[in-house]
Parts: structure tokens; sequence; C-alpha cells
């Protein structure tokens, strides 16, 4: 447990980097977050949760766990603080769910009148790979279905049985030069460690340079230029992925909105025998839709990565759905499903695929008082041959719980 605390203490105060601002965790119906609406609100949860193989023997467990986010609200030093984390025991089969999962974000802005400063780290100690929530447990009881619920990008092989430390921590620079235009400097580091030596460590770094330029009132064009290399403990391996991309943002009413990216993408290998330099491209789209009660939001990425602890470098093909309605005051229904592809850049390798999806119903019963019940599925098929303790088959997540709530401060509803 000390061993635990500080080495999350040190992951927290490292280098500052992540490659997206994941938006805050909701703890209850009524609760949405939107950016600066919300000053402290908690979330304390029990349930009792069930996970159901196809091969290997089911896990009954019970979770504790906990949510809390804190934004200051302060227009020119804006900052925010979000934790979910908790204990996991096992009462029946295999005990590798049991102990503890934590992940904390912290972000910090200074605004100027024409520039803005953004610095953000995103650390996590997780019994397996995330998939839904804002830890990313499926069971727990965390709210689901927001825009960016994943935890993690790198992490995009499913696995059980498997601790895992990640941090990703990041900053941004943008400054306006007119109107018009806009300039974007951003730094990204992210460290993937597996203290049970059951994956791959590797470390990340990009640099990016990206240029704004609105061409009307709903419609922005971006010119992007990127570097990123993987690195390898204990090898001198290392990956390098020079980016250049163009795209357009287009809002098309006021409550939808299209972001896509595109361009070639250069993988430069130390290993050129084994791991071949090659060219290829990147694609990053995204839209979301919002309304009063109801939000929906959907992403699609083709590109390098760093092989998700498992491969030397792969090539992935990442989709991820969410959708989240409010009934009231009182009801919250959030889903999500996701899906990943994983082609090793080894000719020697094949490919994963893994898809997951869940739902969540919460209900307020009292003032601060929810109940919930939730499902999740993940699955997982290969032609790679993978440690066993990666996901090989389908996993079903029953949970239902009780929790005491806060009720949120927000800004009224445009």
């Amino acid at each position: 447990m000390k061993a635990m605390i500080r080495l999350l203490a040190l992951c927290v105060l490292g280098p500052m980097p992540s490659y997206s601002q994941v938006a805050p965790a909701a703890v209850g119906p009524g609760q949405t977050p939107t950016a600066g609406s919300e000053k402290m609100i908690y979330a304390v949860r029990y349930s009792q949760s069930g996970q159901f193989y196809t091969k290997q023997q089911n896990i009954q467990m019970s979770n504790v766990s906990a949510t809390l986010d804190y934004a200051n609200r302060d227009k020119r030093y804006p900052f925010t603080a979000e934790y979910g984390g908790g204990y996991t025991w096992t009462l029946s089969g295999p005990g590798y769910q049991t102990g503890q999962f934590h992940r904390l974000l912290l972000t910090q802005g200074i605004n100027f009148r024409r520039s803005k400063l953004m610095l953000r780290d995103n650390v996590s100690y997780l019994p397996q790979s995330p998939t839904i929530g804002f830890s990313g447990i499926p069971g727990t009881g965390e709210i689901i279905g927001l825009p960016n619920p994943t935890p993690s990008t790198s992490q995009t092989i499913l696995t059980v049985n498997t601790h895992v430390v990640d941090n990703m921590a990041g900053g941004e620079f943008q400054h306006s030069i007119s109107y018009a235009t806009t300039l974007g400097l951003l730094g990204d580091y992210e460290v993937l460690r597996f203290p049970d030596g059951n994956g791959l460590d590797f470390t990340t770094v990009t640099g990016e340079a990206r240029l704004d330029r609105r061409f009307s009132g709903r419609t922005t064009g971006v010119a992007r230029a990127s570097y990123t290399q993987y690195s390898y403990p204990g090898t001198t391996i290392t990956i390098q992925t020079p980016t250049g991309l163009l795209g357009v943002e287009h809002r098309w009413t006021r409550n939808l909105r299209t972001n896509v990216y595109a361009g070639p993408q250069q993988i430069i290998s130390s290993l050129d025998p084994i791991v071949p330099s090659s060219l290829g491209y990147f694609i990053q789209a995204n839209t979301s839709y919002q309304r009063r009660f109801s939000n929906f939001y959907a992403s699609y990425t083709h590109g390098a990565s760093g092989g998700s602890g498992y491969m030397i470098g792969a090539i992935n093909d990442g989709a991820i759905g969410n959708y989240t309605h409010e009934f009231g005051q009182s009801g919250l229904l959030g889903l999500t499903t996701g899906y990943n592809r994983v082609a090793a850049l080894s000719q020697r390798n094949g490919v994963t695929n893994s898809e997951f999806g869940g739902a969540q119903v919460t209900w307020r019963i009292a003032n601060n008082i929810i109940v919930f019940a939730n499902y999740t599925a993940a699955n997982q098929s290969t032609s790679v041959t993978l440690p066993g303790n990666t996901l090989n088959e389908l996993m079903n997540t029953f949970g239902v719980g009780i929790g005491l709530s806060s009720r949120e401060w927000r800004r009224p509803r445009q």
C-alpha cells in the first residue's frame, strides 16, 4: 500500500503533458458536466458485480469506490482536479481482481488576453485495461457515456490480471495572431509500465505545432505537424513517426459539430530488419451532438502507436461512440461502445481485434442517494501469440449498487 502511494506520487510529480484532456466524470443524475460548471462534486459508491467468461472461471466481487471533481472556476487561472478510485474484494473465483485502483487528472490553465497555456497530468494504476467510466473499471457505478471516457489511448489490447501504471502528461500553448488565425504548440509525455513484468514497458514523447485559420463563423481550417518517438526501456529500439495533417472543423448547427484531419505519416524504425520503416497515413475524425437532455459523441482514429504494451510498434484503428440521456433530475442513462484493431509493425506478427460496450442506468431515490445497474461486454480475438494475461474470449460484467452523491452546481441550461 505504501509502495503504491509512493509510486503514484512519483508519477504525479513528474513531467506534465497528455494527448487529450478527458472530460470530467459525472456523479449522478442531472449532473452531466459542462466546462466550468462545477465547483466541487463527489460520490461514494458500493457495488456487487460479477465477471462471466466463456473459457475461464467466473468471478464475483464487491467494490467500494469514490469520485471527486473540483474546479475553481477562475477565468484567469482555471484549475481542475478529478479523482476516481477504490478497492475490490473477490468473493468467489480467482483473486487477481482484488486490490486497489486509482486515477487522478489535474489541469492548470493560465489565460492571457491573446494567449492560453494549459498544463495537465493524467496518472492511473489499474488491474486491467480500462474500458468504461472515469477509472475504466466496469461494474463500479461510475457514470459512463461521457464524451471522452477512456483513461488511456495507449492500452488498446484488453488484459486481465495485469497491473499497469500509466502517466500521460502534457502542456499546450495557444496564441491568437489575429481574429482569424491561431498558433498552437503542444508537448506530450507518457510512460506505460507493468510492475509485474507481464507487458512491454514503453515511453512516448510527442511535439506538435498547429495553425488554425478561421474561414467563417462555422468553419476553421487546420494544419498540424507532429513528431512522436516511442522507446522501450532496457533496449535501444526506437520508432519515430513524423506526421503532417490538414483538417477542417465545422459547426453545422448550434448542436452538431464535426472535425476531420488527415495526412501522411512516416514510420522510422531503428530495428528495420524486423520492424521495417514505411510510409503510411494518419486520420482522425470526430463528431458531437448536444441537446438539452442528450449528448452524443463519436470518433475514429487510424495511425501508428507504441504497440499497446505487447508489440514493438503497431498500426491502430480505433473507434468509440458514447451517448447520455437525462430523465429530468432523477435518472441518467449512459451508453458506450468501442472497437480497436491493432496490427503489429513487425511483418512476422498478426492482428488483434477487440470490442467493448456498456450500459448503465443511474437513479436518484432520495436527496443524495443514488442506485445504479450496469452491464459491460468486452471481447477480443487475435492471430498473434500474446501472453496469458491478455483477454482472448468474451467477458461479461454485471453490476448493481448504491451510492451517496452530492448535488452539482450548474449554470442554467442554454
